[in-house]
């Protein structure tokens, strides 16, 4: 079967997302890609069917999460 733009609503987004995270343990920087994927999908598919901005819109919506930063380990003059 082919995948419609009503196959992608803001809750399968969601839900697809949230599995990432509790079922498949990826960090918060793999979701954070998968998401914006999905949005440059649905920009996309927006600019080329203006009858889905809306649906953009609230894909656009779903905020990234905050990841934090690698701790940085610097060398001493002595190593």
């Amino acid at each position: 079967d082919k995948l419609t733009v009503e196959d992608l609503s803001e809750s399968c987004v969601r839900g697809f997302l949230c599995n990432l995270g509790d079922h498949r343990h990826c960090s918060a920087t793999t979701r954070n890609q998968r998401l914006a994927g999905i949005r440059s999908l649905a920009r996309y598919i927006a600019i080329k069917a203006p009858e889905y901005t809306e649906w953009y819109g609230s894909l656009k919506s779903i905020p990234q999460r905050k990841s934090s930063a690698p701790i940085m380990n610097y060398l001493e003059k002595d190593e």
